[in-house]
């Protein structure tokens, strides 16, 4: 008898310890999710970012967190399912740009550069960032104001700016955002006409391409083609 007992006893045990396994294995609280972003098995990383995907405004908050997440790999899936839960992620994103480390600021522009038109309300944020210390964070921002286009007219004050930034490449992507802005722009064209009078000649096409698109008439006036 003692023996059924201490054998039934021991099979008890381990039904609790697999169901206990199960449970954190498959447990769908938003912190579990989160570290299963760390799991060693794909399908797991998979499974989680589905889920956390899944669960929308209630993942931000810790997704973001997580934008600063010491190991790379862990932190750039946390930004790929920022930006698979879209929109409602655009607010926390634009906050983390502002305040974050600069880990968190360059992923969070990144984030809101591979939403695009989506990332629309947070204009104000990234035209804040035209004025970041990191290069990156500036070029990602002017990048990701062009992707918005017409809907960024309110940073145009910030990327004229921009057109006499230290760096070439963010000079270059606020062109090409003024451009993508359009005729919105207009108070662009004197900036972009001088910097057709300027050497180089990448910064001088992207700024006549820009002039172009946002007046035609004036383009043809400064000699562009």
């Amino acid at each position: 008898m003692k023996r059924w007992w201490l054998i039934g006893g021991g099979a008890v045990l381990v039904l609790l310890a697999v169901g206990y396994a199960l449970k954190t294995r498959y447990d769908r609280s938003v912190p579990r999710l989160v570290t299963r972003l760390r799991s060693d098995d794909p399908a797991d990383r998979d499974g989680a970012a589905a889920a956390l995907v899944g669960r929308g405004p209630e993942a931000v908050p810790a997704l973001v967190q997580t934008l600063s997440d010491p190991d790379a790999e862990v932190a750039d899936r946390a930004l790929e399912t920022l930006v698979r839960i879209g929109p409602a992620a655009v607010p926390a994103l634009a906050g983390a740009l502002g305040e974050g480390a600069n880990a968190t600021r360059s992923r969070a522009v990144r984030a809101l550069d591979k939403l695009g038109p989506d990332a629309k309300d947070a204009v104000p944020a990234l035209a804040a960032a035209l004025k970041d210390e990191e290069p990156y964070v500036r070029f990602r921002a002017a990048h990701a104001l062009g992707k918005i286009g017409p809907d960024a007219r309110d940073a145009v004050p910030a990327l004229i700016e921009a057109l006499d930034d230290g760096d070439r490449t963010v000079r270059w992507f606020a062109a090409v955002a003024l451009g993508r802005i359009g005729p919105d722009a207009q108070a662009a064209v004197p900036a972009l006409c001088a910097k057709l009078q300027e050497t180089g000649t990448g910064g001088r096409s992207a700024a006549a391409d820009a002039l172009k698109k946002i007046d035609p008439e004036a383009a043809r006036k400064a000699g562009v083609d």
